[in-house]
């Protein structure tokens, strides 16, 4: 698993289209659903090559800068899986940062390991959908209360199975999702 970066987000509590009963709160990295701090953060070109922020301090900058409540955030710290499966290809093929932007990502001194989210990159570039949450697919696997995966095998296996595909266009990104201050 690569560091990929940091995100202020807005946790949503389970939405009606989700009947997986375990889940309570949505801690998706897919704006959907748990919205990002602010909807317009790119247009301050300041995020790194996976869309997401380097450090946390750039980012409570950028929360300051907006006057966004911070209150009402948690900060989510991200690992990508080192390969994304293209599902029109049918095989995994290597993650790499958009080279455009600096790409130097400080890990958290402490944070909670909370799941695994598949998240689609059809455009190759900004986070997209993640099926689990966005598209209500939780309720037909095994997802923990956060309406992530268990595990990095579970979420690989997601990946490559047809009847994901025919939510969101892939391919399609794991990432570890971590709770951090």
């Amino acid at each position: 698993m690569i560091p990929a970066g940091y995100m202020y987000k807005y946790v949503s509590e389970r939405p009606s289209w989700i009947e997986a009963e375990q889940v309570q709160d949505i801690y998706s990295m897919s704006p959907c659903t748990s919205k990002d701090f602010y909807e317009d953060w790119v247009s301050d070109w300041s995020h790194n090559g996976y869309w997401l922020f380097n450090d946390s301090i750039t980012l409570g900058e950028l929360v300051k800068k907006h006057e966004v409540e911070a209150s009402r955030l948690a900060l989510f710290f991200y690992y990508v899986y080192d390969q994304q499966w293209d599902s029109e290809r049918n095989q995994w093929v290597p993650v790499r940062p958009d080279n455009d932007f600096h790409t130097r990502v400080v890990c958290p001194e402490d944070s909670t390991p909370c799941g695994f989210d598949l998240v689609t990159f059809s455009v190759h570039s900004r986070i997209e959908c993640s099926p689990l949450s966005c598209n209500g697919i939780a309720s037909a696997y095994e997802v923990n209360s956060h309406c992530l995966l268990n595990s990095l095998d579970e979420a690989q296996q997601l990946a490559m199975d047809l009847r994901f595909h025919q939510s969101e266009p892939g391919p399609y990104r794991i990432f570890e999702v971590h709770e951090t201050q």
